[in-house]
């Protein structure tokens, strides 16, 4: 099971690499955007996840919406003390209130909130932390209304939801405590359209009370215009485009997303209603401040009667509140109205605005130049800005929160206490619990508190007094007073040091022993040093997030923070003083490589000094301290990071010193960044530099006895992060003994790691000037190691001047071989000869072929036709010389894929008239792109958003091959770029009509003609040439092509291509072979191989088994040789495979007790294992269905093995079985089961005795998870340590709890250990498998409460190694698998040992390239293992022999 997690993993790594690619050249980020790297994290993530949602939805897993509403109901809810929530009706719909618990004198304000989500996401769950936030901080009751979604309640339903809802609520107010003269109606996105509509359709209700406000957060409120400014502008930023606008909105109403396109180009409003709402709709009244990105008026497109109809609803004002009639819009209460600049939706709340000011409505606008559409749902900065913007709370009260919502981990060795010390709260063992554990060290973290509520000096205090108050009382703690340590990580450093400094007068305390400062921050003077400049932009500490946070340091507002930028805050005479301290000219010159430029003067600015002047003193600034107090400081140790704007202070504070006589070990991180050591031990988010740093930390000083840290607690800001490639490449966890640059390693390496998509970084390097796109990506698909083929003799050659691959068969044969011409894909840009070795090598070894691939030129540095020509000359070379090669010149194929597939045609074309040379024997088209005519055929509508090719990068490939460019690449998609004559004459070839109807039902819309510009026409008019598009030749020359074989996959816009050229071969007599991949998309053949390329590495593996999966589907059908039949014994469910041959005498039974931690697994998912295994062993082979964990623990799965086993022992011969001749058998947690019932049946005299068991690498015992095995292979997939010991827990107890007192083997009693130890030890390891390293361990103190949770484990039927002597020896001849590269393989060879110790016959087979799992993939195709299958081989034999 877990490895198809991997698997599973693996692939999402892959269409999330695809998304980066893809999404990317969509991806339009402002360049003074400051947070553009969070923005392009956003964007790719909403994206993958759209397009994965349209992904399951395509191949029938789950519906887009479903996944959809489930990926957004996996945030977790937040519950709040301070709250008392309720689930509740309001008139049938459903709602849940908010009511703040403290006690207040009069009623509260209501507030209604309406969530956003297009009208079909989002629920109450989905926004319950900002419906607490709103409540608690504004003391108000809110109310979130949970309205019926569509498309199964489309328009109206939720609008009628949120007005009965508000009806009710407003009529039972004071029910609530709510003053009804005070309610409030809130919504974001389509919410605020909701409640737009709302506040309209009440404004003439009498019998309520008029509402008191409304809050409007980037409303959409009009579907007239599409054209405006801000959906011009903004057409890329985010996924919200007006696309995605528009599907939302028909999906809606529960309209065909067909009308989308005509829709956009304002066909669906009349002359007349566009004239009447053109006084409110229009791009003239929006401000010229806002057309400066770019803008330009809209053309008209003719009005259609028809369109209209459909979506009348539109321009009704409840789904356009913006069209309201003035009547309604000159009663509505005080608005409240948030726009964002990079938002599509800017220009609505912009025209609203203005139409509510008209009518002389109170508006309160609040405009977010850095925000985007969703910014107040991401809980980030930018929320509590408009948070702020709303009087419900500060921007850093909602940082703290979500900071806060990082979830502690608690460390079993480590005792934790809070105390408090007058204002300091402090926690014993605090923020690197790592430093506590390594270090035998008392750490102490002081939780100072925080501005602005508390601005400077007050932090200062509270660090200074808990660390004298330690200091007085360090007896107490048991701590040496001459190892005292002051160490802080940022701010937090900088009090640290400041601290020092105070300490050195105070003779009646200790001395401090050292200083650890991480990444600190010193000084104020100059933020104009190389680092701050360096790092001004990199997360997570921003130069301009420095100041602002001095500013709310000092309680001030940051009203003058671009004068203290450019340092106009310090006086001339302050800067020449410390000059010689605070200057970039200390600074070393390899930290200014990445650029510096020196500061130009600027003016001192007093009213700006005197604002601020407060971070110029000593106690701000340590850096500032005279030499005197310098040379009196402590040994220090100072930890800078290379991306960080504080790195100077650091260097500098080390300058002075070092140049003081005081001693300092200096640590740089040189891919280090602000914040790095916070993400240490927070798995998937934990930098291997910040545990770099942590470990230096913690060995730096080299102090016997305990130690006392004082940590100050620092404010941090996080944000989501990825490993560095290198980083990354060091934790994974290759075996030991493996180096990394070995076969095993990178294969193993690239299954682990996740998969960087070199297609975006290439992208971004292209944008930041570096190299292009297309020059990254090639470098990157070269660098595919491979290794050498036994088999096959490999030559790099040239053929006319042209670099090709030749793979030549090394067996002799008797005759000519057959010869292959490969044409890779790659959009006639992308692919090489590495890239496509694998593929090659295989078509070369299986089909004993001479296979020659051609290194093409690319596009756009040659453009076309150099990429055929080069193909055509390579061809007619091979023709003329094949002999050479050993081949029959008359057995000559012509191959490729995508591009490669369309310059097969074109050679195949070209060569059918050559009389000088023989005909060639075949054409292979795998996906071929064959025509550039038509880029809306049925295929390209409904796949034009399908990975790995989407119909504008169809496109883009072609129109990069013919003129190295992408002009006109709109007209191309359109149709417009050939004249109408052209198409009518092509139109016999080239057309829908050609398609058969079963590829049309997922939709078509018929296009209609558009005729070009001749200008247009003349740049691509070569697109009429065969050699470019080989589906316009002349049936003269088509008549004439050989024997050919088409690969269609149904999810590719090029499916058509290859359906329309297969049609013409067929209709002049061409024998036509037709594969059609009903679940296949574009690429998938290439794909699949890189899989099998990496699997290869760890065991010999079959790329193309892996393609012939897919054409099969992995779809196990009926079984010809074998009865299936699904059964009871003993009430348990089993599956029953029989041979049909009859058989000469009573067959050999074999009972399978599946694998997958005893919580996963079942009959189906070892289907083929248990089918091999009837088959070739022409045995009875009875699969049980046991019980799963944690559902149902132990011992309900043993239980049930047990019995079905009885139960067919008791009853064999009804399966023609003899009753002397069955076999247990099992694999994992399933040989587990197996070695249990056995044991358990060796001593009952009322059966017969079981002939045999087989145990597949079992887990045998839960004492102790530190044998050599379980160190080697801890990180080894697919069964890590950790996880051996997770499904253990989970079959005993149903939950994980204690798993690492178990790992560190505090579970085991120490006499229960030393009785067991004759059994369970390393000692009875043979020395060889310890050689890739083994360290004894040394058990953790004994626990009786955890030994009292888990003392199932030491029963011997679950852990069958614990087993009495007696009971071993009575067992029957046994068969035991294990792999080298499997925590498991201790298990087996302990257990083999007490067998072969006690007398019991053993066959063993240990698979050196073997790892747990294996054998379950000896038929999975690419995915198969050739030692997997050898291991299964081996069990059939061993039946067989029996």
């Amino acid at each position: 099971m877990e490895l198809f997690l991997g698997i599973f993993l693996a692939g999402l790594t892959v269409l999330v690499a695809v998304a980066f690619y893809y999404e990317h050249s969509k991806a339009e980020v402002p360049h003074g955007f400051s947070q553009r790297q969070k923005l392009y994290f956003f964007h790719y993530t909403l994206n993958f996840t759209l397009g994965l949602a349209k992904f399951l939805e395509k191949v029938g897993i789950i519906s887009e919406v479903s996944f959809l509403r489930a990926a957004l109901e996996g945030i977790p809810p937040l519950k709040d003390k301070h709250l008392l929530t309720k689930d509740l009706s309001f008139e049938r719909v459903p709602v849940r209130i908010y009511q703040p618990k403290a006690s207040t004198t009069g009623q509260r304000r209501g507030l209604l909130f309406f969530h956003g989500g297009g009208g079909q996401f989002g629920s109450i769950r989905v926004y319950e932390r900002m419906c607490c936030y709103f409540a608690r901080k504004s003391n108000s009751v809110v109310v979130c209304v949970g309205y019926r979604l569509a498309p199964e309640h489309p328009h109206p339903a939720p609008f009628e939801d949120c007005l009965s809802a508000t009806i009710h609520f407003m009529k039972t107010a004071e029910d609530y405590g709510v003053d009804p003269s005070r309610i409030v109606i809130c919504g974001d996105s389509s919410g605020g359209t909701l409640t737009a509509a709302v506040a309209q359709a009440l404004v003439n209700r009498r019998d309520l009370p008029k509402l008191r406000a409304q809050i409007l957060i980037y409303p959409l409120l009009q579907y007239v215009d599409f054209e405006l400014p801000s959906y011009q502008q903004n057409k890329g930023i985010l996924a919200f485009s007006k696309e995605r606008v528009l599907i939302l909105t028909l999906k809606y109403l529960n309209k065909d997303l067909s009308l989308m396109e005509a829709i956009l180009k304002g066909c669906h409003m009349p002359e007349d209603l566009q004239l009447k709402y053109q006084k409110w709709v229009s791009p003239d009244y929006i401000p010229h401040e806002f057309k400066k990105r770019g803008y330009k008026p809209r053309t008209t497109h003719p009005f259609s009667k028809e369109l209209y109809t459909l979506v009348k609803p539109l321009c009704d004002s409840v789904l356009s509140p913006l069209l309201a009639e003035d009547s309604i819009i000159a009663q509505l209460p005080e608005t409240f109205l948030l726009t964002c600049e990079f938002d599509v939706l800017r220009d609505d709340g912009l025209l609203y605005k203005k139409r509510l000011e008209d009518h002389g409505i109170k508006v309160t606008w609040c405009h977010l130049q850095e925000g985007f559409h969703g910014t107040i749902f991401l809980a980030s900065l930018g929320e509590g800005k408009i948070l702020k913007k709303l009087g419900i709370c500060s921007d850093l009260s909602l940082l703290r929160v979500a900071l806060d919502g990082i979830p502690p981990w608690r460390d079993s060795k480590l005792l934790i206490k809070d105390l408090k010390v007058d204002e300091a709260k402090l926690m014993k063992a605090a923020l690197s619990r790592s430093e506590a554990a390594k270090c035998r060290t008392v750490v102490q973290k002081i939780l100072y508190r925080l501005a602005p509520e508390h601005p400077y000096p007050g932090q200062y205090f509270d660090c200074l007094n808990a660390t004298l108050y330690f200091m007085r009382n360090l007896e107490e703690y048991h701590v040496d007073p001459a190892l005292i340590i002051i160490s802080g990580d940022s701010c937090g450093a900088n009090f640290a040091t400041v601290i020092c400094q105070i300490l050195l007068n105070k003779r009646d305390l200790p001395k401090v022993r050292a200083q650890v400062l991480l990444y600190p921050g010193l000084q104020a003077l100059d933020f104009h040093l190389p680092s701050y400049q360096q790092n001004a932009s990199v997360p997570i500490l921003f130069r301009k997030l420095v100041i602002y946070f001095c500013f709310r340091y000092l309680n001030k507002e940051p009203d003058v923070l671009e004068d203290v930028l450019q340092n106009c805050h310090v006086p001339e005479s302050m800067k020449q003083k410390y000059k010689k301290w605070i200057s970039a000219d200390n600074i070393p010159d390899e930290f200014k490589i990445r650029g510096y430029v020196p500061q130009k003067p600027t003016s001192f600015k007093p009213e700006v000094h005197e604002a601020i002047k407060e971070i110029l003193a000593g106690t701000f600034s340590p850096l500032l301290a005279e030499d005197s107090i310098i040379c009196q400081m402590p040994e220090s140790y100072i930890v800078t990071c290379e991306f960080d704007v504080l790195r100077d202070d650091g260097l500098l504070y080390k300058k002075r010193l070092e140049d003081n006589g005081v001693k300092v070990t200096w640590y740089h991180s040189e891919s280090g960044f602000h914040g790095i050591v916070s993400f240490f031990g927070y798995g998937i988010f934990s930098f291997l530099s910040a545990k770099k740093i942590m470990d230096n930390t913690a060995s730096s000083k080299n102090i016997s006895s305990r130690r006392f840290f004082s940590c100050p607690e620092i404010l941090k800001t996080t944000t989501g992060v990825n490993f560095s490639p290198c980083e990354r490449l060091e934790m994974v966890g290759v075996p030991d003994g493996e180096p990394k640059d070995s076969g095993f390693g990178k294969s193993y390496v690239r299954k682990t790691q996740m998969q960087k998509t070199p297609d975006i970084e290439g992208k971004i390097l292209e944008k930041i000037g570096i190299c292009s796109q297309f020059s990254f990506i090639r470098y990157i698909q070269d660098r595919m190691p491979v290794g050498v083929d036994p088999k096959l003799l490999i030559r790099n050659l040239w053929f006319d001047k042209v670099p090709i691959r030749i793979y030549q068969p090394k067996v002799p044969s008797a005759s000519q071989r057959r010869g292959v011409m490969f044409f890779h894909g790659g959009g006639w840009v992308l692919g090489s000869l590495e890239v496509y070795e694998n593929i090659c090598r295989f078509i070369a070894r299986e089909s004993e072929s001479v296979v020659v691939s051609v290194g093409y030129r690319l596009a756009p540095e040659h453009k076309y036709p150099a990429a055929y020509e080069d193909c055509l000359n390579a061809t007619i070379h091979f023709m003329k010389n094949s002999e050479h090669y050993g081949m029959d010149p008359a057995n000559v194929i012509v191959c490729g894929d995508s591009a490669g597939g369309n310059l097969a045609a074109a050679v195949c074309q070209t060569l059918a008239g050559r009389s000088d040379l023989p005909k060639l024997r075949a054409q292979i088209l795998i996906y071929p792109g064959l025509q550039a005519l038509d880029f809306n055929l049925p295929s390209y509508q409904q796949n034009r958003g399908v990975p790995l090719l989407y119909r504008e990068h169809a496109a883009f490939y072609v129109l990069q091959y013919l003129n190295g460019n992408l002009w006109h690449m709109q007209e191309v998609l359109d149709g417009s770029h050939i004249p109408i004559d052209i198409k009518l004459k092509y139109r016999k070839w080239v057309s829908p009509d050609n398609i058969p109807e079963k590829f049309k039902i997922r939709g078509y819309k018929p296009q209609v003609l558009l005729d070009c510009t001749p200008e247009v026409f003349e740049k691509v008019k070569r697109f009429c040439e065969p050699t470019l598009c080989p589906l316009l030749a002349e049936d003269a020359v088509i008549r004439q092509l050989p024997e050919s074989f088409i690969l269609t996959c149904e999810y590719d816009v090029l499916r058509d291509d290859g359906l329309l050229y297969k049609k013409r071969l067929e209709d002049n007599g061409v024998p036509v072979t037709w594969c059609h991949l009903e679940d296949g998309f574009h690429g998938i053949i290439c794909l699949l191989d890189k899989y099998g390329k990496i699997l290869e590495k760890i065991g010999v593996c079959t790329e193309f088994a892996f393609v012939r999966y897919v054409l099969s589907g992995r779809r196990l059908g009926p079984e010809p040789r074998l009865w299936l039949e699904d059964a009871e014994l003993g009430r348990v469910p089993v599956r029953v495979y029989r041979p049909r041959a009859p058989p000469a005498g009573p067959r050999v039974a074999a009972i399978f007790f599946h694998g997958g931690g005893w919580v996963c697994g079942s009959t189906d998912t070892y289907e083929d294992i248990c089918r091999y295994m009837a088959r070739k062993s022409e045995s009875v082979v009875v699969s049980v269905g046991y019980r799963l964990a944690p559902e149902h623990k132990y011992p309900a799965a043993y239980e049930d093995c047990l019995n079905a086993t009885i139960h067919f022992m008791k009853n064999s011969e009804h399966y023609g079985v003899d009753p002397a001749n069955v076999i247990v058998c099992g694999d994992s947690a399933g040989a587990n089961l197996a070695a249990a019932v056995c044991q358990t049946l060796a001593g009952r005299s009322d059966l017969p005795k079981l002939r045999a068991q087989i145990l597949i690498y079992p887990g045998l015992q839960a004492l102790d998870f530190n044998l050599p095995s379980y160190q080697q292979n801890r990180g080894v997939p697919v069964v890590f340590r950790e996880r051996a010991a997770f499904f253990a827990l989970q079959y005993v107890n149903g939950n994980a709890l204690h798993r690492q007192e178990v790992l560190e083997g505090s579970h085991v009693p120490p006499d229960m250990r030393l009785k067991y130890r004759k059994w369970v030890s390393p000692d009875n390891i043979p020395e060889k498998f310890k050689v890739r390293g083994y360290k004894p361990h040394k058990p953790q103190e004994f626990n009786a409460e955890v030994f009292e949770k888990v003392k199932g484990f030491f029963d011997s039927t679950v852990s069958p190694l614990l087993a009495e002597d007696a009971v071993i020896r009575q067992l029957p001849e046994s068969f035991i698998l294990t792999c080298e590269y499997d925590v498991l393989r201790d298990d087996g060879l302990l257990y083999k040992k007490r067998l072969e110790d006690n007398g019991v016959p053993v066959t063993w087979c240990h698979l050196e390239d073997g790892f747990h799992g294996i054998i379950s993939l000896f038929d999975l195709y690419v995915l198969s293992f050739t030692s997997g299958k050898r291991g299964l081989d081996r069990i059939v034999e061993f039946i067989k022999g029996l």
